[in-house]
């Protein structure tokens, strides 16, 4: 199974048709999109909307939204009404949830919401969590980040990848090279910051590969990262 999670900056950057030629070329079973425009998803996708909006929905509202090839996605039945950020669904028999966590500035405007985000999380028993995270060293997203690692049973799986060796780096041209926490500077947002993160169940998967694919950066100011696994047979 292919999982993908990217920030896709409102489209901004995009100019032409990259976001649905990088879909192709990926073909993920699932993507969780985070900063998306409504009306630049291609109709031939099935997708998940955050939130109860109905249809259409305004162009210019930061949306996160789950994304299939085929129609094995359906809305959960836990939500945040009408907050656009956090999405989860259900794939085939599974609770996932994509995620963009808002930064909380020094007036606090966003705590509540964050909160409010964070303890559906917690509350939903989803297997994979995955997406932009706003999360570094030194700021609360990060403490927030460690609690779900720490105390709700979770694992983060690009550390995961490079204790299994199974974590690689997709350059500018295409080619595959191993990660190496020691040589390489890991980074998921072009301002030299990992934010961006999946986070899987412990025990929940069989991790085959483990992706941070720099050719995003062509289209947006994220790289995306692509999950390759397998769930655990006792999971079944």
């Amino acid at each position: 199974m292919l999982l993908l999670t990217l920030n896709m900056n409102m489209f901004n950057f995009v100019i032409d048709d990259s976001f649905n030629d990088y879909f192709n070329f990926i073909l993920p079973d699932i993507a969780f999109i985070q900063e998306c425009r409504y009306n630049r998803i291609n109709k031939q996708y099935h997708a998940e909307w955050a939130g109860n909006y109905k249809e259409p929905i305004d162009s210019r509202i930061h949306l996160s939204v789950a994304i299939s090839k085929d129609e094995n996605i359906s809305k959960s039945n836990i939500d945040l009404n009408d907050d656009y950020t956090c999405v989860f669904v259900e794939y085939e028999k599974y609770k996932f949830a994509g995620v963009h966590l808002p930064l909380i500035d020094k007036k606090r405007e966003n705590e509540r919401k964050r909160e409010k985000i964070l303890s559906k999380i917690k509350k939903s028993d989803s297997k994979i969590i995955c997406g932009d995270f706003n999360a570094c060293s030194n700021n609360e997203n990060q403490e927030y980040l460690e609690e779900l690692l720490n105390d709700n049973d979770y694992i983060d799986l690009w550390q995961e990848g490079i204790n299994q060796e199974k974590a690689y780096y997709i350059n500018f041209f295409g080619k595959k090279i191993k990660a190496d926490s020691k040589k390489n500077k890991i980074r998921t947002f072009v301002g030299n910051r990992h934010i961006d993160y999946i986070l899987a169940k412990k025990n929940f998967l069989n991790l085959k590969e483990i992706r941070i694919d720099f050719r995003t950066l062509a289209f947006t100011d994220h790289c995306g990262i692509i999950l390759d696994f397998d769930i655990n047979p006792k999971d079944k």
